[in-house]
């Protein structure tokens, strides 16, 4: 038969229970605000920023894509990425382009022409990465796209 506890032990463990809820509460708190510094970050950015599965369903993005590309939040979020290309061709070839890069060297670089909701394209740079579990494994992706109309411009002025 196991022994009571005696009142002083029970204070301990109560104690200690009330220091383990205090040091998790410390932590929700802190990861709270790091969530929160990162969405500010990610909002704030004048470049369109997404996150893609891997299959190039849209994850989720930030303000500035859906300002870009015209759209409401719900109509990409759970879409394909094909939506900002002007053809099959174009979802297929960018894809190729960066996927291939992506699994030599994490990361791949490129410019290209997307489109808006409206129909009109113009010309993107592009930075998308892998994002990888502790495995190793590619989980999805992230991409950067910055609208380089007025570059291309002054380049050709």
């Amino acid at each position: 038969m196991a022994k009571k506890p005696t009142y002083e032990e029970l204070e301990r463990r109560v104690k200690k229970l009330e220091n383990e809820a205090f040091e998790h509460k410390k932590a929700e708190e802190a990861l709270r605000e790091a969530v929160e510094s990162y969405r500010t970050l990610v909002e704030s950015t004048s470049d369109a920023v997404l996150m893609l599965d891997v299959e190039r369903r849209v994850v989720s993005c930030n303000r500035s894509f859906l300002d870009l590309f015209g759209y409401g939040r719900e109509e990409v979020e759970g879409k394909s990425v094909r939506i900002i290309h002007e053809s099959d061709e174009s979802f297929h070839a960018l894809g190729k382009r960066l996927y291939q890069t992506i699994k030599k060297a994490g990361t791949c670089r490129t410019e290209w022409e997307l489109m808006r909701k409206d129909g009109g394209t113009f010309p993107v740079e592009t930075v998308t990465s892998a994002l990888e579990s502790p495995d190793g494994s590619t989980t999805g992706y992230v991409a950067i796209i910055r609208d380089i109309t007025e570059r291309n411009l002054a380049e050709k002025a």
